[in-house]
């Protein structure tokens, strides 16, 4: 993974088309603090990968580049992960990809608009979302035509636990394919809500959403940073 440039200079809409933001801006954090809690994340991931391959090892299961099963589903994600990924996106991705990203998220948003609201007054009243997210579905934005994730190092917490996690005694979370294939087994899968968790010592990691919900909010017309959600909630919170 190439190292973070300097947030400011590398990421400000001054010098770069309209698409790519100046996340410091947007997160609402120091330079400082942003790279920190980027590097913090890419450790956690390292670390929760680590764990995975080891609870997996040896289970064959059906999970191959170009599967994409898991991107057909609502993976959420916190703001501070969004925007790791949309860091890497800006770094390692073409200007014409970005502006595929951003239309296909804002369409899905439109789409989706109510259960994604759903999710957003349970993220509110902290309620578990787990449910809501089942019924909500659609192809990842980030999603490839060689049905390969496009910002595979840097994809969220919950993506890299579906197919070899638990969300609870017993129910896999994981798709019809990974449940078929380990049906009857005993499994040392850890559990998603727990490992979830996890974050929570970052900053912008209280709640969770999909990517159309970020994308829509960071790139509609009349986008505000002023108003972004997570900062106000952030701001209340503290």
């Amino acid at each position: 993974m190439r190292p973070i440039p300097r947030l400011q200079e590398a990421l400000s809409p001054s010098s770069r088309p309209v698409r790519r933001l100046d996340l410091v801006a947007c997160s609402g954090l120091s330079e400082t603090a942003l790279r920190s809690s980027f590097s913090e994340i890419e450790a956690l991931y390292r670390s929760v990968d680590g764990v995975l391959s080891a609870v997996s090892n040896g289970l064959d299961l059906p999970c191959h580049r170009g599967c994409s099963a898991c991107c057909r589903q609502s993976v959420f994600l916190t703001p501070i992960e969004f925007l790791y990924g949309w860091h890497w996106a800006q770094t390692h991705l073409e200007e014409e990809t970005l502006e595929e990203i951003v239309g296909r998220g804002i369409a899905l948003y439109h789409e989706h608009k109510a259960l994604i609201g759903s999710l957003e007054e349970a993220s509110h009243q902290k309620r578990d979302a787990f449910e809501i997210a089942r019924g909500l579905r659609f192809d990842c934005p980030y999603l490839g035509g060689d049905g390969a994730c496009r910002i595979y190092p840097a994809r969220e917490l919950l993506g890299r636990l579906f197919g070899c996690s638990f969300l609870s005694e017993g129910a896999l979370y994981a798709c019809s394919l990974v449940e078929a294939h380990l049906q009857g087994r005993s499994l040392p899968f850890p559990r998603a809500p727990q490992m979830a968790q996890m974050l929570r010592t970052l900053p912008l990691s209280s709640r969770r959403q999909v990517y159309p919900y970020y994308l829509f909010h960071l790139h509609r017309e009349s986008a505000s940073l002023d108003a972004l959600p997570w900062l106000v909630e952030e701001t209340v919170e503290g």
